[in-house]
């Protein structure tokens, strides 16, 4: 039986400091989400198979890669009843500045680490890269049935800056967003850019008190312009680094899980 993303995670936190890209989780593969009519040959229809099912966009960080998390797949279905489809994307690999011009898997430039107040942003590929998951998002409600409000956009670090422009964005209600030591980007115009089914859409946020790649007053500014903005934000924090906390992975699953009405 495969350990579950939180039972990595307790081993990770006690590990030394992580340095970008971050790496830390294993390369493991695991079927695709079968529904119950799919399992039984039912003949079900797409609409009445995936009826109570949900899905999951999950954005890695830079240099890393989308199976890095494959994992979460058992953190969710562990405590969530729902079927789960979960999305697992590469970004693309260019020139990242941050790390003197080599190419990593990135979904936009990032100018400078750490990430701080006033940090550069990079509107041409981060509109790119939004193009991109909203693309993944139509896929899984026209191919595979899922509501759009049952969809939901989490990421780490840069996946988690680009969840919130993902959502934001979106020109159908979406869940919501799930941010784990991301920042918000372009947070002076991000009201005109947020459509307006997602105007009051709801966030979970979490961040390390003792990141030092993405500080912690990222996620205070962005939790503070989203709340202006009309959001919800669970905002949480946790002893750790720029990594995840076993802990924030069950708050996150059990704020998907209220999210969803599955209680």
């Amino acid at each position: 039986m495969q350990p579950s993303l939180t039972e990595i995670a307790k081993q990770f936190v006690s590990l030394p400091k992580v340095v970008l890209p971050l790496l830390f989780l294993l390369n493991l593969t695991s079927p695709a989400p079968v529904s119950t009519c799919q399992a039984l040959d039912l003949g079900c229809s797409a609409t009445a198979t995936m009826a109570n099912d949900y899905a999951l966009v999950w954005l890695h960080g830079l240099g890393d890669r989308g199976r890095s998390f494959e994992m979460l797949r058992n953190d969710f279905r562990k405590f969530i009843s729902a079927p789960l489809h979960l999305k697992l994307p590469d970004a693309p690999l260019q020139p990242v500045d941050c790390n003197n011009g080599m190419a990593s898997h990135s979904w936009f430039n990032i100018a400078d680490i750490p990430i701080e107040e006033g940090a550069k942003d990079y509107p041409d590929d981060i509109a790119t890269s939004v193009a991109k998951i909203h693309a993944y998002i139509k896929e899984l409600h026209e191919k595979d049935g899922i509501a759009y409000n049952r969809i939901f956009v989490g990421g780490f670090s840069q996946g988690g800056a680009l969840t919130l422009q993902a959502v934001l964005r979106h020109p159908e209600r979406l869940g919501g967003g799930i941010v784990l030591s991301g920042w918000l980007m372009l947070p002076d115009t991000i009201g005109a850019l947020t459509h307006a089914s997602n105007a009051a859409t709801q966030f979970f946020w979490g961040h390390g008190t003792r990141d030092n790649v993405v500080l912690p007053t990222m996620q205070q500014h962005g939790c503070a312009k989203l709340t202006e903005l009309g959001h919800t934000v669970e905002m949480q924090s946790y002893p750790v680094g720029h990594s995840l906390h076993p802990k924030e992975l069950r708050e996150m699953v059990d704020w998907t899980k209220k999210a969803l009405g599955d209680e």
